[in-house]
């Protein structure tokens, strides 16, 4: 697994995280998996509620399409593409806001889980662990036909037999469902007025 890490020059001294804990902390979590094609480009800027993780793992990647141009991950143009990238590899980003006066601290999740942080590096494990049952998925061909709601679910698990403390309860979200349904209802009802 090759690990690279963006950020604001005074993250580590600011957060009395070391870069080591890091590393670590991502090492730990894919301790059972073979990440021998895995490229981690790790975010850690500020940015409340940009915490965010992606998985590109379904084809292979080359340094060529490191950066994207536009989206959600444009902004890691500032930092430029790694000159070490393998030929093709899968890669994992992630995008974590690294204030930690931040913690503990409680997030929920677009589908549906709620998640509770005591530290940033809990935090980090998690959206690692997350992203990495992706990985496993369609790249190593475990965990056939799982979802967002069991990545969640391996994640949590896996970070605490890790020993994070990282706690989660799944919350229902039928209103979403509802809210499509109401607003669908309402455009038939207009389309035959």
């Amino acid at each position: 697994m090759q690990v690279h890490l963006f950020h604001n020059s005074d993250f580590f001294k600011q957060n009395r995280i070391h870069r080591e804990d890091v590393l670590t902390t991502l090492e730990r979590i894919a301790h059972s998996t073979n990440t021998s094609d895995l490229v981690v480009a790790l975010y850690i800027i500020p940015g409340y509620r940009r915490n965010r993780g992606t998985a590109y793992v379904r084809r292979w990647m080359t340094p060529a399409r490191f950066i994207a141009r536009t989206g959600k991950w444009a902004f890691a143009r500032k930092w430029g593409s790694p000159p070490d990238l393998p030929q093709q590899f899968k890669l994992i980003r992630m995008r974590l806001d690294g204030r930690d006066r931040l913690f503990p601290r409680t997030e929920r999740d677009i589908y549906g889980w709620e998640f509770h942080y005591l530290n940033f590096l809990g935090h980090l494990a998690t959206l690692f662990a997350h992203e990495l049952h992706h990985f496993r998925r369609y790249h190593l061909n475990l965990h056939p036909r799982e979802g967002e709601q069991s990545a969640n679910k391996w994640a949590l698990q896996h970070v605490q037999k890790c020993g994070f403390q990282v706690e989660a309860k799944k919350h229902p979200v039928q209103q979403r469902r509802r809210r499509r349904r109401s607003i669908l209802i309402r455009l038939l009802s207009l389309h035959f007025l």
